[in-house]
Order: C-alpha cells, then structure tokens, then sequence
C-alpha cells in the first residue's frame, strides 16, 4: 500500500513537473512572439521613416564622390598584406605570417611620436616641427598610389573560408593609415605644400574603401577629415591650395551617414522595396559593397534559424549577391554562400558545431552562440524568433544618424 502510493506521489510530481516546464515553455514562446513582432514593426517603421534621408544622401555622394569607384587590375593586396597588423582568428594570422618574407618589415612609428599625436587632437596640425617627423620614412606610404585597389582576401589569412566562422573572419588593422596620414600632410606642411601628401591621403583612403569592409570605410572617411584639416591648415599659413579640394561638411556628413546606415538595406530584416531601391545602382557606390558584406553575411550567420520562413527573402539577397558581381569582389562571402552549410560551420545547426565547436578547427564554445540554440529546443517554435533577435543585434542602431539629423 506505502509502496503504491509513493509512486503515485512521484508520478503526480513528475507530470505536475513536465507541466510547469510546458507552461514555462509556452509563456517564453508568448512572450517572445510578442516582443520579435513589436521590434520587426518598429525596425521597418524605422527604415520607412529615414528612407528618403537615406536615398537623397546616395544620389548626392554619387553626383559627387570622393573619388572614383571603379577598381582596376592592380591589387595592393600581394604587397600590402604583409605589412600591416592583422585582427580575427589569431590561429589563421599566426599560420600565415609565417608564410611572409622575413626581410619585409612593417612601417613602424616611435611609441612617444605615436602618443603625441594622439594627445594634440584636433590640433595636430600645429606640430610640424616636430623633431621626429623629420626622420620617418614615409615612401612605403606613397607607394600605394600605384594599386587602384585592396583584396584583404585573396592574398592574406582569410582565404580559406571554410576555416573560420563569420565573426572571426581576418581583416587588416586600419589605425596606422591614420597616423600616417597626418604624418605624410605634416611633413608636407613642413615643407610648405602638403599637396602632393593630400593626394597620397585621397588615394589611400580609396583603397581602404576598396576592402569592401566597413572597417575600411570608416577609415576612409576618416582620413577624408584628415585631409581637410590640413588644406585649412596650409590655408592659414598663406601657402598655396590651388587644385586642392576637399570635402564641404555637407558632404562629409553624408559619407559618414552611408557609412553607418547602409548595411540596415541589406539586412534579412528590410523591406523588399527599400532593399531593392537601396542597391539599385548598378555601377556601385559608396559602401555598397561593404553594405552587402556586411548584410547578406548576418543573413549567414542566422541561415539555420531564419531561411525557411523568410525563404522569398533569402532568395533577394541570393540574387543581390549575384547581382553585385563585376561591382563587388566579395570573395570570402560568395564562398561561404556557396558552401553553405559546410563554410562557417559554426551556424549549421548542428548540436556538435554550435554547442560544441564554433569553428570547423575545433575552438572553444561561445555560450551566445549556443545558448539561442539550446532555447530554441526547449521553447516549441522558438526557432524563428531567436533567428530575428539575433539578426537585429548587428544592425541595431544603425539608423540612429539619421534620427539626430
């Protein structure tokens, strides 16, 4: 009789148990909905309300770019790739630098120089006569005028796709071509015409715009804004500027919010029309390429959790992606595209690679990675959802320049 009714007890507590879990799961699957549904309405609203800010931008930067677009057959990459720092998979970067030639050096600025040029800020043009200026060498800076463009991917630690998850993709260190940048127009200064320095300026920041990375961009515009510093310096000290134009703040601040925005076009959470207006040109544009890096490889990234009910929407950036050939490189993105899901194996699904491995070598687990997955086994149906959050942690934010305009 005990016996009987000790295991009616523990069968009453394991049912009432696997209730409390069921209702706990149908609560956060509530919940969940509710809360994907309000943030997908307001990122769209969003998207709606900056569009026309957005577009009048683009017609305006391709009426009036910094520079040419369109990149030749003289990659930088081969020479260039050696000489810079690199971030991402430092296993990858470690493997490749041992493939460099030992008698390649990377340009090298003195510690003291480097941290002063940080504490000038924007009065950096005042100190030309600095005593270290004199003795950098910055001819390997001027050299780059000689490629009309930079692959980051085919002739670095990055070309093999299959090795490395999205999130650790090797991409060149961009900081240095800031410092110098202001080195180069401060020797220029010094010597009364930074002209000549400017245009080495304007070119290298075309060929970091070139990487079709973000990163680069950024970088590009800043040097822009280097640039112009410099022209308003020599201007001041009565020197010659004829030839030399820069940007107007007008024009500035459309580049940086391009910069910024673009990519929300591309991402798995955009409207089809503004998609589709967004990258209509078919000449390219400024950050175009970047914008579909950055966007088609997000909708990579949540590929296992988002194709099937977004699968019209996975088509469009497919065919973005094909669209864009001739325009954009892309090489790492139409590989891993491809491959899918053998590339970037971190985001097949698979219980082993998420929650076990996050790249195909065997790294450790990341818990961000492979907690969304646990979730979406014990919450019925939570799939989709956990696919949209994710995806909208790396463009959230993105349309903020243009609610400050």
């Amino acid at each position: 009789m005990r016996g009987r009714l000790v295991k009616r007890v523990a069968a009453a507590t394991v049912i009432i148990g696997l209730l409390g879990v069921v209702s706990i799961a149908v609560a956060a699957r509530i919940v969940t909905r509710r809360d994907t549904r309000r943030m997908l309405a307001e990122h769209e609203q969003q998207l709606r309300d900056h569009a026309a800010a957005f577009f009048e931008d683009q017609r305006a930067v391709a009426a009036a770019p910094p520079f040419a677009f369109a990149v030749g057959a003289r990659d930088a990459g081969p020479w260039l790739n050696a000489r810079v720092p690199w971030m991402g998979k430092q296993s990858l970067i470690d493997e490749w630098s041992k493939s460099i030639d030992p008698t390649i050096t990377r340009p090298e600025v003195p510690r003291p120089l480097a941290e002063r040029l940080g504490a000038w800020g924007t009065r950096w043009v005042d100190h030309a006569d600095d005593a270290e200026l004199g003795a950098l060498d910055g001819a390997w800076f001027d050299a780059l005028s000689a490629y009309d463009h930079w692959d980051v991917d085919e002739h670095g630690p990055a070309a093999d796709v299959t090795r490395y998850a999205l999130h650790e993709r090797p991409i060149p260190g961009t900081f240095q071509f800031a410092v110098w940048s202001k080195i180069r127009l401060l020797q220029g200064l010094k010597s009364g015409d930074a002209r000549p320095a400017a245009r080495a300026v304007r070119h290298v920041a075309s060929l970091l715009h070139s990487t079709e990375t973000s990163l680069g961009a950024s970088m590009a515009v800043t040097l822009l804004s280097i640039e112009r510093s410099a022209l308003d310096k020599q201007r001041a000290l009565g020197g010659d500027v004829t030839g030399w134009s820069v940007l107007d703040d007008a024009a500035f601040e459309r580049l940086r919010r391009l910069t910024f925005a673009y990519r929300a076009f591309a991402s798995v959470h955009a409207p089809s029309d503004l998609a589709a207006k967004a990258f209509e040109p078919k000449e390219g544009g400024w950050m175009r390429c970047a914008a579909i890096a950055e966007g088609v490889g997000e909708a990579l990234m949540v590929r296992w959790y988002l194709e099937e009910p977004l699968r019209t929407k996975y088509d469009e950036l497919a065919a973005l992606l094909r669209g864009s050939e001739g325009q954009c490189r892309l090489r790492s993105l139409r590989k891993a595209w491809s491959q899918w899901p053998d590339a970037w194996g971190a985001y097949t699904g698979s219980r082993r690679e998420l929650c076990s491995t996050l790249s195909l070598d065997g790294s450790a687990s990341t818990p961000p990675v492979c907690i969304p997955w646990l979730f979406t086994r014990l919450v019925p149906g939570a799939r989709e959802d956990v696919g949209h959050i994710l995806a909208s942690l790396s463009s959230e934010g993105t349309l903020s320049v243009y609610a400050k305009k």
